[in-house]
């Protein structure tokens, strides 16, 4: 609960400082319209000429690009702005102000920038999903979606290693 209320509180504090750029936070929203769009429209050119792609209908194909869209939009949020500046922080010294919090360094460099800029870029993500399932037919149960939890938790855990692991080195 105290990593929560910390998340949410750098959030706030990115968005006071991201808040001053409404103009590109539209200019966001346009840039991953079209790019779904093109995403949607180059997908949908392909299954004009075959009904499946290595075993994959459209809509599977959809589902997996929005879940995808999803987890990579959670990814780029929450912990790629802080970890890119953590070689930053190591070369000028910001890190020693890290080190002496009452709490894990590692949490909050990887939360110290939050990047909401990108949120449109994760919505896009779940409505592509929903849109996938009505088309699908399908309604997930609990059991279902606390297994996309964990597979996203999955994705985002070993994407987070490797960026570390490529950032220190």
């Amino acid at each position: 609960m105290r990593r929560l209320k910390i998340i949410i509180a750098l959030a706030k504090s990115s968005l006071s400082s991201e808040i001053i750029y409404q103009w590109d936070f539209l200019l966001e929203i346009f840039h991953v319209f079209f790019q779904s769009l093109f995403y949607f429209f180059t997908l949908s050119v392909i299954f004009t000429q075959t009904k499946e792609l290595v075993g994959w209908s459209k809509e599977e194909l959809f589902l997996l690009w929005g879940i995808g869209q999803l987890s990579s939009g959670l990814f780029l949020i929450f912990l790629k702005p802080g970890l890119d500046k953590l070689p930053d922080y190591i070369h000028d010294g910001g890190l020693d102000f890290y080190l002496v919090k009452p709490f894990s360094t590692k949490f909050l460099v990887s939360f110290s920038d939050i990047n909401l800029m990108l949120i449109p870029y994760m919505f896009s993500g779940i409505i592509l999903s929903i849109y996938s399932l009505s088309l699908l037919n399908i309604t997930p149960n609990i059991v279902e979606i606390t297994l996309l939890v964990f597979i996203v938790a999955c994705y985002l855990t070993v994407i987070y290693s490797l960026y570390l692991f490529l950032i220190k080195t």
